[in-house]
């Protein structure tokens, strides 16, 4: 993991000041999922081969047209389900990442009860 802090140092200080995220980590898949009370948002592909990737939780036709048109970003629809997928290359500016990921926490937060969100960003 410790390239993609390299690639991006302000990924890990970002997830973590986000209110109710928790980390999973499983080191022998090379996969970090970052949850909110058990709800994925985003997940880290660090293998570290050229498949290694941010994959983050979006809408489906709702996503920035130019983002698409970056090379390194992708989109996949999975069921009732859509991801992003960002190549840990380097090439893709934090802000456009910082910006998926507030997304993706968004998009979890609000699938919740307004009484868990309150709870999720008064006790975070």
């Amino acid at each position: 993991m410790s390239f993609c802090k390299d690639i991006y140092p302000e990924l890990f200080p970002e997830l973590e000041n986000k209110k109710g995220v928790e980390t999973e980590s499983d080191d022998t898949a090379g996969v970090t999922r970052f949850t909110l009370r058990g709800k994925e948002f985003a997940s880290l592909l660090a293998d570290g081969t050229d498949e290694a990737a941010l994959v983050i939780r979006a809408r489906p036709g709702v996503n920035d047209a130019a983002m698409l048109l970056h090379p390194d970003v992708s989109e996949r629809s999975d069921e009732d389900k859509c991801f992003v997928r960002v190549k840990l290359t380097g090439s893709v500016p934090y802000p456009l990442v910082e910006q998926m990921l507030d997304r993706g926490y968004d998009i979890v937060l609000r699938h919740f009860s307004k009484k868990i969100q309150h709870e999720i960003l008064e006790d975070g």
